[in-house]
């Protein structure tokens, strides 16, 4: 039992805190339809596809934004339309080496790039 926080207390905090995942988690999908439509407009049918995928095959990707200078080292990314990504990469300091995050930006024409962070 906490003995600084009554049970109702701690239902009270709990509610709120879920409520403000809830918004935030809101937010965020709306930020990331928001971009990906914007991308959509300037890159072709299977070149938006072959980025989907790629999205896709992350474990946790967020904080969407379209950007004029690719973050990191570029990367050969073969089997995709776009060939390449740039990538930001760090461990988060698991004893076995199993746990990473960083940022990706991929080329979507025109000087831009789709960036985001992620973690696995």
């Amino acid at each position: 039992m906490n003995m600084y926080m009554t049970q109702e207390e701690m239902d009270i905090e709990k509610k709120e805190c879920d409520d403000a995942m809830r918004e935030h988690d809101k937010a965020a999908m709306i930020n990331y339809i928001k971009i990906l439509r914007r991308v959509k407009k300037r890159v072709s049918a299977s070149w938006y596809k072959s980025i989907l995928d790629f999205i896709d095959d992350g474990e946790y990707n967020y904080d969407f934004s379209i950007t004029d200078k690719p973050v990191g080292d570029r990367q050969k990314e073969s089997g995709t339309r776009f060939g390449f990504v740039y990538v930001y990469q760090t461990s988060g300091g698991c004893p076995d080496g199993d746990d990473w995050y960083g940022e990706m930006s991929i080329p979507i024409r025109g000087g831009l790039y789709l960036h985001y962070h992620y973690s696995n």
